[in-house]
């Protein structure tokens, strides 16, 4: 099974992720809220840096590639 991202829970933080999963250390981690209620909708996102709001692009971001990325793994931006 070829992943480029690993979708982990609004309740759990990537570093109980990287320790849960360490056998996918060198896939980065999504999360999305997974809300079950309207108050749950939006506490927890993963933010994209990309050019247009494609599926393309979105892939690129999870990759780290061509200037995309996501949350952490993007360089500080002045």
């Amino acid at each position: 099974l070829l992943l480029d991202a690993v979708e982990i829970s609004p309740r759990t933080s990537e570093q109980d992720a990287a320790a849960t999963f360490r056998h996918v250390t060198n896939l980065p981690f999504v999360h999305s809220s997974d809300a079950h209620r309207i108050s749950e909708i939006g506490t927890v996102k993963t933010v994209f840096f990309a050019e247009k709001p494609t599926f393309d692009e979105m892939l690129l971001a999870i990759r780290n590639e061509n200037g995309r990325c996501q949350n952490q793994r993007c360089p500080v931006r002045i």
